[in-house]
């Protein structure tokens, strides 16, 4: 999945926005596996984020609609793709329309039930 779908969804991002990142609220063993192969595929770093409906202190925001990650250092990076492995509502947290582009975006799954089969 990531190796043909977040390859093709990089090609429409704007690589001056900044890395890479995987956003999670569950299962932190997959999340993380998804970033290192996420890695291996892009050849370069990516960011793993824990991020809970609950944070009071969230280590992601939202700048003139790109995405900004907290590292342990404290320092904000801007990101220009993510997968989204976010379950607990997630519209409540990720913005439908955003210039980071979001693999698992919220309005497919906010919508799903919007969706003819």
């Amino acid at each position: 999945m990531l190796e043909r779908s977040f390859k093709d969804l990089l090609k429409g991002a704007d690589v001056s926005l900044g890395g890479l990142a995987v956003i999670y609220d569950k299962n932190p063993m997959e999340a993380s596996g998804y970033a290192a192969v996420m890695a291996e595929i892009c050849k370069e770093t990516v960011y793993l984020v824990e991020y809970y409906d609950s944070d009071v202190n969230p280590p992601v925001r939202w700048v003139d609609k790109v995405m900004e990650i907290r590292t342990p250092e404290g320092a904000w990076v801007p990101i220009r793709a993510a997968f989204r492995y976010v379950t607990q509502r997630p519209w409540q947290r990720i913005p439908i329309q955003s210039r980071t582009l979001v693999l698992n975006s919220v309005r497919s799954s906010r919508h799903a039930d919007e969706i003819a089969f």
